[in-house]
């Protein structure tokens, strides 16, 4: 198990003199923590935008869409207190998983590719409410030959689901319609190292109800294939889900400011807290300019 990098910022100014730092630590290792200081919500539209310049994302400073949205969780912990039948807010499900494994938007038209997470509240303990990563490179690069050349001849169909979230207490909107048949292959490369490949699956989604093989080395898949495809599917899922020697911890402080490289780094969040005990304000990056806001 690792810990998040941390960056001791002490003044605004301090972060703007050390954002090529920060940002070789996001393109590197995924993930990178501002703790010092509270940020507000220009400064930190300033931080994404001088970021875009320097990785590539929108926004940057010659498009500067703000697409920003609020979280607390709260329509997740009415989901999972009702699907669990337990008061995930209660502290002894600090380590039970509220916000499952997830890729940021797999599928999407235009992906969030990256984004930073404000923490404005956070009064629980310290070991609730925590953050979780996966290096999806890293995830590749533990893929033993046999298993990445089968991989990188698969293209395989997720479809998917929408849910109308319309009980969140803040706005949302959907940018897909109700139901998507999305064509992906499982190996992708990293956008700013083309050296770097990583593993681009949805660990929730592998099920065959929502997932198929469509297509193997060009051609129609076999049976066997298709088997083959799903049970190396289900070992890199178990893996994202259980094998904690692989996982990035990030246990919040009140005003942590997180930046993510959400286009590589599969993440998750712990129960334990209450809504109003955990919230934060989000700016999501884009590798496309256009996209609207919406609910995380």
């Amino acid at each position: 198990m690792y810990t998040t990098l941390k960056v001791h910022i002490s003044t605004f100014d301090d972060c703007l003199l050390n954002l090529n730092n920060i940002a070789d630590i996001v393109n590197t290792r995924g993930v990178c923590v501002l703790r010092g200081i509270d940020f507000s919500a220009e400064q930190q539209f300033e931080i994404m935008v001088a970021l875009g310049d320097i990785l590539g994302w929108y926004p940057n400073s010659k498009n500067k869409d703000k697409n920003y949205y609020l979280e607390n969780h709260e329509f997740t912990i009415k989901n999972k207190c009702k699907e669990f039948e337990i008061d995930i807010t209660n502290q002894k499900y600090k380590n039970k998983i509220l916000v499952g494994w997830h890729m940021e938007q797999l599928g999407f038209p235009n992906p969030a590719t990256g984004a930073s997470w404000n923490m404005k509240v956070f009064t629980c303990d310290d070991e609730c409410g925590k953050t979780y990563f996966v290096d999806a490179v890293s995830l590749f690069n533990e893929l033993d030959e046999e298993d990445v050349n089968f991989l990188e001849k698969c293209i395989f169909q997720l479809q998917l689901i929408h849910e109308d979230t319309s009980e969140s207490s803040y706005e949302e909107m959907n940018i897909l319609p109700k139901s998507d048949n999305i064509y992906m292959r499982p190996i992708g490369e990293h956008k700013n190292k083309k050296d770097l490949k990583m593993v681009k699956i949805s660990p929730s989604l592998c099920s065959k109800n929502i997932l198929r093989l469509i297509s193997f080395d060009s051609g129609e898949p076999t049976y066997l294939q298709s088997e083959k495809f799903f049970k190396i599917c289900d070992e890199l899922s178990n893996r994202i889900f259980f094998d904690s020697g692989i996982r990035t911890v990030h246990k919040w402080m009140q005003h942590d400011f997180v930046i993510s490289d959400l286009s590589r780094m599969y993440h998750a969040v712990t129960g334990g807290f209450r809504s109003e005990q955990r919230y934060f304000e989000g700016m999501w990056a884009y590798d496309r300019p256009g996209s609207k806001t919406h609910i995380k």
